[in-house]
C-alpha cells in the first residue's frame, strides 16, 4: 500500500468554486474564511483511498442552528472515501464517511456505502444521525436518527433552495433517509410552532410517512410536498390538533394563497382546538386541480369538497371553491 500525505490552507471561495466535489460547492458559498487541513491518499490493490481533517478554525458557517459557527470555533471535520470489495470489477463500491464534531454523539455523523454505474454513482445504503448516535446501516435504503433541539424549516428551504450543485433527482433523493426517528424540543414550520416532538416513519420517493407525538397533535400524516407543475397532498388522520390563538389567522392567511401553493388535503382530527375552545370533530376534503376559466385560460384551482366541525351542540358544513388570481 501506497499513502500520501500533505496539508495545506483552503479558503471558502475555493470551495465554492470547484466542481470536483459538487456536494462541498453549496458550502462553500455559505462558508466564509479560510481553514488548514491534513490529507492523505492511499492506494492498494482495491483502488485509492482518502482522508481528510480539518478543526475549520478560521471559517465561518452561515447555517441555521445547529450548524452556525463563528469562525474562531473549532469544529472537528473528517471525511474519508473507501474503496469496497465488489463482486464486478466493472461497477466498483466505495464508502463515504462524514463527521463533524467529536465525541459519541458529533453533530453530524453520515455514512453511506455506494456503487459507480456507468459514471452514476448509487446509494446501497446509509445511516445519518445529527446529534446521536448513528444507527447500524440497514439492508437497504438510508437509516437516520435526528435529535434537535430547534428546527427552523423556512431557513432549512432556503439553504436547501440555494444549494445546487447537489445531485437532484433519484440519485440526490437515495441520500436522503428512507427511514428515520427525530426528537425535537420545537420545530417551526409556515409560522407554526410544534413543540416536544417525537416522529418516526418511512419515506417512498418524495413521499414521507409517519406517526408524531407533541404537545399540539398526535396522530399519523402522510405528505409530498409541492413539485413545479405538481401541487403537494396532506393526508392525516390525528386524536388531537391544538392551534395557537395565531391559528384562525393562519387559516385566513392560507385561503389567501395562490392555489398552486396549497396542497390537496385529506384531513380527520377527533378532538381539534383553535384558541383555546373545544370545536370537536374536524373534516377537510380538498383538492388541487387544473380548472378552465370562462375565457378558456387554465388556472389552477383549489376545491374545498368539504369542511365539517361536529360538536355535540351544532355542526358545521361548508364547502368553496379558490381560483388562481389573474390580476
Amino acid at each position: 500500500r501506497v499513502v500520501f500525505r500533505g496539508q495545506g490552507q483552503v479558503t471558502a471561495e475555493a470551495l465554492s468554486r470547484q466542481d470536483h466535489w459538487p456536494w462541498l460547492t453549496p458550502l462553500g458559498r455559505l462558508a466564509s474564511g479560510q481553514t488548514g487541513y491534513e490529507i492523505e491518499l492511499g492506494v492498494d490493490a482495491l483502488g485509492t483511498a482518502l482522508r481528510i481533517e480539518s478543526g475549520l478554525q478560521g471559517m465561518a458557517l452561515d447555517l441555521p442552528p445547529p450548524f452556525d459557527k463563528a469562525a474562531g470555533v473549532v469544529l472537528p471535520l473528517r471525511l474519508s472515501l473507501q474503496p469496497l470489495d465488489s463482486p464486478s470489477p466493472t461497477v466498483p463500491r466505495d464508502e463515504l464517511r462524514v463527521e463533524l464534531g467529536a465525541g459519541q454523539r458529533p453533530l453530524l455523523s453520515l455514512r453511506y456505502q455506494r456503487e459507480d454505474v456507468a459514471g452514476r454513482t448509487r446509494v446501497l445504503r446509509g445511516a445519518l444521525a445529527v446529534r446521536s448516535e448513528r444507527p447500524a446501516l440497514p439492508a437497504q435504503g438510508v437509516r437516520a436518527q435526528i435529535d434537535l433541539e430547534r428546527f427552523d424549516a423556512a431557513a432549512w428551504e432556503r439553504v436547501l433552495d440555494g444549494a445546487s450543485g447537489l445531485p437532484g433527482g433519484d440519485e440526490g433523493l437515495a441520500y436522503w433517509p428512507s427511514q428515520f426517528s427525530l426528537t425535537a424540543q420545537r420545530i417551526e414550520h409556515a409560522g407554526r410552532v410544534f413543540q416536544n416532538v417525537v416522529a418516526g416513519g418511512t419515506r417512498e420517493r418524495d413521499r414521507w410517512r409517519f406517526s408524531v407525538e407533541a404537545d399540539e397533535l398526535s396522530g399519523y400524516v402522510e405528505y409530498q410536498p409541492n413539485a413545479p407543475q405538481v401541487p403537494g397532498q396532506l393526508f392525516a388522520r390525528l386524536a388531537r390538533l391544538d392551534l395557537s390563538r395565531q391559528g384562525a389567522a393562519e387559516v385566513e392567511n392560507l385561503l389567501q394563497a395562490q392555489p398552486e401553493a396549497i396542497p390537496a388535503i385529506d384531513l380527520v382530527v377527533e378532538r381539534f382546538r383553535m384558541g383555546g375552545r373545544d370545536l370537536g370533530r374536524l373534516e377537510i376534503q380538498a383538492i388541487n386541480r387544473q380548472a378552465v376559466l370562462a375565457a378558456r385560460e387554465r388556472v389552477r384551482e383549489w376545491r374545498l369538497h368539504t369542511l365539517n366541525l361536529a360538536v355535540p351542540e351544532a355542526r358545521l358544513r361548508a364547502s368553496g371553491n379558490w381560483a388562481a388570481s389573474t390580476g
